[in-house]
């Protein structure tokens, strides 16, 4: 049973998933440690659908193996900056199809492991044109709130990241403190 901190967010999330005016996406940011602890805790509690949620699905994985064969090879021998511009249009093309594939039509889905999405500046609005209606996102999103805004990934050589409000609402992301 979960405790805690961990307790008040599978029981947020499972009270919005039911709600009639449930919306498709929702966010839990926190440490890379509190969202993987989350993650084993919400995939032993009941979704509101009566089955257990889903365990987090890794979309840099899923990226990494909707890349073309031979690509990864490919890119340890360039320079970085033409490797960048090189994989930029694979790895959003590789996202895609992930999100076709594993994530479109299949309902309640938990994904984790965002780094590639923001490391090649990908939209997370793809999520929303790609999946239908019916579809419900939990992302696990490490990141911090600072003052009134959200920061993703704010340990990166760039210093983080704005949140994706254009993807969820600002009250539909729940940080895990």
């Amino acid at each position: 049973m979960p405790t805690g901190k961990y307790r008040r967010i599978i029981e947020t999330l499972q009270t919005r998933l039911s709600s009639p005016r449930n919306r498709r996406f929702y966010a839990v940011i926190g440490t890379e440690h509190r969202l993987k602890t989350l993650d084993e805790q919400l995939s032993r509690s009941e979704a509101p659908d009566g089955k257990l949620f889903p365990s987090a699905v890794s979309v840099s994985c899923g990226i990494i193996y909707a890349l073309p064969d031979g690509v990864l090879e490919m890119s340890v021998v360039e320079e970085e900056f033409v490797q960048f511009a090189t994989l930029a249009p694979l790895v959003a093309s590789a996202f895609e199809s992930f999100i076709r594939s594993r994530v479109a039509g299949r309902g309640l889905t938990v994904l984790r492991g965002f780094e590639l999405v923001f490391g090649y500046q990908l939209k997370l609005k793809s999520l929303q044109t790609l999946t239908a209606n019916h579809d419900q996102l939990i992302l696990l999103l490490p990141g911090k709130r600072k003052g009134n805004a959200l920061v993703l990934f704010p340990n990166s050589e760039q210093g983080g990241f704005p949140s994706p409000s254009d993807v969820v609402a600002d009250e539909d992301c729940l940080e895990l403190a």
